[in-house]
């Protein structure tokens, strides 16, 4: 099974909500080779479906973890996020991220690989279809992940807003 990971708060603007709902499709459809950890808030099991289990509250010494038993990452944000850091993080430990068009993060997850950023709730659909199908897209993109120097750090992200408002400015 791929295991994916939701990390962060549960609500309609993030997303979630249009996660589940395309998961749960996929899986009436015979897409059943995932399995959905969905990080903070509450620890509990789906009451209606087996495969998304709510883990609960984590912490930073946690994540090391997490990532390591997540294949995917899905960041599915449906208003506009001026970054994502979760996107971020997940890159930094060698994990694929499948990133909604409206985080700003999609430009880093680009780099890698523009197929894993969708547009729509079909497009998002679509695009988890074909990694349930072909599995072997998260290993190409872990891949990239790898074979690049890791070199984005906070204080480089800070660095890069800061010459934005410094362009921004000058007009």
């Amino acid at each position: 099974d791929i295991r994916i990971a939701f990390i962060g708060n549960t609500s309609p603007y993030k997303g979630y909500p249009l996660l589940e709902e395309v998961l749960v499709e996929l899986s009436t459809e015979g897409k059943q080779n995932w399995r959905l950890s969905v990080w903070g808030g509450a620890k509990y099991q789906h009451p209606q479906y087996s495969g998304i289990s709510f883990r609960g509250k984590y912490s930073s010494a946690q994540l090391e973890s997490i990532y390591n038993n997540t294949d995917l990452l899905i960041v599915p944000s449906i208003w506009k996020e001026t970054f994502s850091l979760i996107t971020l993080e997940a890159l930094s430990y060698g994990v694929p991220v499948l990133v909604s068009s409206t985080v700003g993060a999609q430009d880093i997850v680009a780099q890698y690989d523009k197929q894993f950023i969708f547009e729509t709730r079909e497009d998002l659909k679509n695009k988890l279809k074909l990694i349930l199908s072909t599995p072997h897209l998260l290993s190409e993109f872990n891949r990239k992940i790898m074979k690049n120097t890791w070199e984005y750090t906070q204080e480089k992200h800070v660095d890069e807003i800061r010459l934005i408002y410094e362009q921004l400015i000058k007009e």
